[in-house]
């Protein structure tokens, strides 16, 4: 369950970062940038004592065609919980996006920095509100062309649920 929700969130903040009208200029499809090898880690604290850590790999970019694989490990109080998962998701750029139902109001758009291991990255920040089964979110992410998949931090009413933790090419 955790683990599509993070996946629903992350496909919300690429949705909204791409359709998002202002700072024109800086917005960019995360995925038009990806190369073979390229990669990202993730770090979360779902819950206390509970921390995952999601690892996206580029294996495969076939035009307009990206195959990536996604490794996540949770821990909890400093053992394994379960066992660590691998799922492959393939993207196809030249195929439109469809939309999930309701319209929902555009994102507020600005510019912002994140530090992460040293490095300060340039982001775009996203602001959106949304619904979800009754329930309401307010969803903060920071993107950068600097990170493959383009997500640096991700916070839930206020709370940071993700942030990447490092990242790199092959």
């Amino acid at each position: 369950m955790l683990r599509r929700s993070i996946s629903l969130a992350l496909a919300i903040v690429a949705v909204a970062f791409v359709s998002s009208p202002a700072y024109a200029d800086d917005l960019f499809n995360p995925y038009e940038l990806l190369k073979e090898g390229d990669w990202v880690v993730y770090k979360s604290e779902p819950a206390p004592g509970m921390v995952s850590e999601t690892k996206q790999v580029v294996t495969k970019v076939e035009g307009k065609v990206i195959t990536y694989e996604i490794h996540t490990k949770m821990v909890m109080n400093g053992k394994p919980l379960g066992e660590p998962t691998k799922t492959v998701q393939t993207i196809d750029l030249s195929k439109k996006a469809e939309g999930g139902g309701k319209e929902a109001p555009a994102p507020k758009t600005s510019k912002g920095e994140v530090e992460v291991k040293g490095k300060k990255l340039a982001c775009v920040v996203i602001e959106s509100e949304t619904e979800v089964a009754g329930q309401k979110y307010v969803s903060k992410s920071w993107m950068s062309k600097d990170v493959p998949f383009g997500v640096v931090k991700v916070e839930t009413n206020g709370k940071v649920a993700q942030q990447v933790a490092d990242w790199g090419s092959k």
